[in-house]
């Protein structure tokens, strides 16, 4: 959402992990289904674009399939810098789905990167009336009444969706920000962003704020967050064994996190090869820049590279075990690449040490629904994920999910 001239640079963006979630878009089913839908969304994972959009065209013909079709027509046109295809895609799908905001956010998060404010401000608006008491969507409305020049008023939805959800660290981090930058009040920002460090757990920006709060340098500021699948706290970091590695110089930790920043800014742009350049260009200053190895997992899966997304999260989770989202995305990837196994030890693993962790337990019911033998062990996990996020951004269609399969269950009994 924020553009290489805006400000302030280091304002985190709370929907900006829209551009790789393809995932909260797919359609669920208790067995695995030949539709045009599941084909494209299958051929959009697998980087052949060309292919997904000619089949998820065809999608949007099925009424059951139409919104979900359109909002991953939506991901295509954004990823291929088509903005205004890529509005139109997101604008379809929320009318194709009338109580759902999501459609609008990612709307709001085309619209801001088009600098048009008031229709961002508008699609919020909306998504808002869907959901009242969403603090994703608080916080993304945060961020455009600040670039339209109310920080007063963004400051006061950050409060609100904190308000909702006391440990929202997008919400949290923000509102330092808007203290600190916008406001002048840099007592307050420190004790914000010290509330923001006692739940950020593995979130990337935690380290470079740590960084900021322990020096007196002015211009080191902590790099906006990427796109990021996490929810809830995770676990405390653990110290990766072996030997330390070397020092790094204070110029190289502040070369690694302009570099960092740019990257971040590439990303959400979605120019992924820029972007992943800039990752590398950083992790070769600062190697043990976790957060750094997670956002080049992210592009390169964006890129159509699993394997090397795999390679450099895996990176991420041996330098901070901690990083629930890193291991989350292994587990995406594991079933990405066909390997419904590793998948499904990887989020049975995270789901023991996290077990409330709703997305988790979405993505293992998924994995599961596509063998037949798991489908029991499929709905324990999507009524977990129900109870857990009953208004989540998968709620519905893992409800309906459930009824098809409750109707099938009992159709089958002689």
């Amino acid at each position: 959402m924020q553009e290489e001239s805006a400000l302030p640079s280091s304002f985190a963006k709370p929907f900006a992990q829209v551009i790789v979630a393809i995932w909260v878009l797919c359609g669920c089913r208790p067995a695995p289904s030949s539709s045009a839908l599941d084909e494209g969304i299958r051929a959009l994972q697998q980087g052949d674009r060309a292919r997904a959009l000619a089949l998820l065209r065809k999608a949007t013909q099925r009424p059951g399939d139409a919104a979900s079709a359109h909002a991953n027509i939506g991901l295509i046109h954004l990823r291929n810098g088509r903005l205004a295809d890529a509005a139109d895609a997101f604008q379809k799908a929320a009318a194709a789905i009338p109580s759902d905001p999501r459609p609008l956010e990612y709307l709001a998060h085309v619209e801001a990167i088009r600098g048009r404010w008031p229709e961002a401000d508008r699609a919020l608006q909306e998504a808002r009336r869907r959901d009242p008491r969403s603090p994703r969507v608080l916080a993304a409305l945060a961020v455009v009444r600040l670039y339209t020049g109310s920080p007063e008023e963004a400051l006061s939805l950050c409060r609100e969706a904190l308000a909702i959800a006391p440990n929202y660290s997008v919400a949290l981090y923000n509102m330092a920000i808007i203290q600190r930058d916008e406001l002048k009040r840099p007592a307050e920002a420190r004790q914000t962003f010290q509330r923001y460090l006692a739940v950020a757990g593995a979130d990337p920006r935690a380290e470079n704020v740590r960084l900021a709060l322990r020096t007196t340098a002015e211009n080191v500021s902590p790099p906006p967050r990427g796109p990021s699948a996490t929810r809830g706290q995770p676990p405390p970091s653990e110290t990766p064994s072996g030997s330390p590695p070397p020092p790094i110089s204070a110029e190289n930790v502040r070369r690694a996190t302009d570099e960092y920043n740019r990257a971040v800014r590439e990303q959400q742009a979605g120019r992924w090869a820029e972007a992943a350049a800039g990752y590398e260009k950083a992790l070769a200053l600062n190697p043990g820049l976790s957060s750094a190895f997670y956002n080049l997992g992210l592009t390169r899966r964006a890129m159509g590279e699993p394997v090397k997304a795999r390679d450099a999260l895996r990176k991420a989770v041996e330098l901070e075990p901690g990083m629930v989202n890193a291991r989350y995305m292994m587990g995406v990837l594991a079933y990405e690449l066909n390997e419904p196994r590793e998948a499904v030890q990887i989020f049975s693993h995270l789901l023991q040490e996290q077990p409330d962790h709703a997305d988790a337990h979405l993505a293992l019911g998924r994995v599961l629904a596509s063998n037949p033998g798991q489908i029991a062990a499929a709905r324990r996990h999507f009524e977990r994920y129900l109870a857990l996020a009953p208004r989540g951004a998968a709620a519905n269609e893992v409800r309906r999910w459930l009824e098809q399969s409750r109707e099938q269950h009992a159709s089958s009994r002689p």
